[in-house]
């Protein structure tokens, strides 16, 4: 009587279908633990404006110094993870000069006419608004920011509600040519704990600081950091 023997071959097909359907099944975890993944690119350039310059209503005092800059997102999340964006904001500073947060006001174009192309133009496409943004599609549109309040609710006796708040002027005296104007954007996305980030930096060159004084505005290439 011949002996019993367990074969211990392996159908390699087996093997391998095997390990495409646990690397499949892995792949989708990771999916699912990613969600969405929302990237905001810098923009190339930024306008920086007086208020009423810039098509914003002065009923609260005024002009103010403000923003418009390009806010261009890609979800690179897998099919089915898609974003909400529930706001955007914008930070400036330039070392001991300025310092300020404004939030998103309304989605706008911008373009300059007139002689010379000395005045800027802003047209309201929309007031600010909470938008999706689906897996693998992209979105981009033109933000005008405004200046916020502070939120000083906590024990802070030095907080100042509205230290955002910076007129045309103290910005036009305090500002100087070749100086670094440093631009952090935000997106703060539904359900995330962490805002999405760009950032750039723009040098302030004298035809950019004429163009701020004489005509109180000016479109200013911002650059990434290296």
């Amino acid at each position: 009587m011949r002996p019993f023997k367990i074969s211990y071959k392996a159908d390699i097909l087996t093997l391998i279908t095997f390990f495409m359907s646990a690397a499949a099944l892995l792949w989708q975890l990771v999916n699912y633990l990613q969600g969405a993944a929302v990237k905001l690119i810098p923009p190339d350039e930024i306008i920086v404006a007086s208020s009423d310059k810039a098509n914003y209503p002065g009923t609260d005092g005024g002009p103010y110094f403000l923003v418009l800059a390009r806010m261009s997102y890609v979800n690179e999340g897998a099919a089915g993870y898609n974003a909400t964006i529930k706001r955007e904001r914008v930070e400036v500073s330039i070392p001991d000069v300025l310092d300020v947060e404004e939030y998103w006001y309304r989605f706008v174009s911008a373009d300059s006419a007139g002689t010379g192309g000395n005045t800027l133009v802003v047209s309201t496409i929309s007031d600010f608004h909470a938008f999706a943004l689906l897996s693998g599609n992209s979105e981009s549109h033109l933000t005008l920011f405004q200046p916020w309040p502070k939120d000083c609710s906590s024990n802070d006796k030095n907080c100042r509600w509205n230290v955002n708040y910076v007129s045309w002027d103290t910005f036009a005296k305090a500002v100087k040519p070749m100086q670094h104007m440093k631009v952090r954007l935000f997106a703060d996305e539904y359900g995330a704990g962490r805002p999405v980030l760009a950032e750039c930096q723009v040098t302030i060159t004298k035809e950019t600081y004429t163009n701020i004084i004489m005509r109180h505005w000016d479109a200013q290439v911002c650059n990434s950091p290296s």
